[in-house]
């Protein structure tokens, strides 16, 4: 009898002991549960933190008028924009212009200039490009002036004259590709002085630098 109840209490306590290390473990796999869930959860968090970022593309006024058609005044212009889209965007610390991503506006076509978001911005993300409308600053060639004291020897010497007065104007301008320059004809002064060499010149359609004709231009003869 008495070993009867000594197995009785054997059984009962192992019963305990297997229903307590259940029950262990059921807390365990509650306390990783909810160990990943908290993981999880604040990698959400900073997923959320990244998707707060706002793309460039965003911007609703995507035409610029610079006041010229430079790179230099399309990037002022730029800027301005892109501070009343977030006034606490900087260069270079949000964002950086693409030098190459630039196309100056012509009278035949608009420009183009790209700015794009640096990867370490904690405010934008993404890249815009603007398109650039065209200012007519080209120069009349026209308003190209002879210097008086000029003179010179022969059709040679004069073009090269016409050239530098042209040059005066707008520096930048290149004959054949922003004018075209007539044939250069001499009229004698009649033994009444100094002859003239004198010819025409025309903007080209394409020009970026000027624009109108010119019918005559002179530089007198040197003796």
């Amino acid at each position: 009898m008495k070993k009867l109840l000594s197995l009785i209490a054997s059984l009962s306590l192992l019963s305990t002991l297997a229903s307590n290390a259940i029950s262990c473990n059921k807390n365990t796999g509650t306390n990783e549960s909810q160990t990943n869930q908290s993981s999880s959860s604040n990698q959400s968090d900073n997923n959320k933190v990244i998707d707060q970022k706002i793309s460039l593309e965003s911007i609703a006024v995507k035409e610029l008028m610079p006041i010229s058609n430079s790179i230099d005044d399309a990037k002022n212009e730029a800027k301005t924009i892109l501070k009343r889209f977030r006034n606490d965007i900087k260069e270079k610390s949000d964002y950086e212009f693409l030098d190459s991503y630039f196309s100056r506006s012509t009278p035949l076509y608009s420009g183009w200039i790209t700015v794009r978001a640096i990867t370490t911005s904690k405010i934008v993300k993404g890249e815009v490009t603007f398109t650039l409308k065209y200012v007519d600053d080209r120069k009349n060639i026209a308003m190209v002036d002879s210097d008086m004291y000029s003179r010179a020897g022969s059709e040679e010497e004069a073009k090269n004259l016409f050239i530098q007065w042209t040059k005066k104007l707008s520096p930048d301008a290149e004959i054949n590709i922003d004018y075209t320059m007539g044939d250069i004809y001499f009229e004698s002064g009649y033994g009444y002085g100094n002859g003239y060499y004198y010819t025409s010149m025309e903007a080209t359609r394409d020009s970026i630098f000027l624009k109108g004709s010119k019918m005559r231009i002179s530089v007198q003869e040197s003796r």
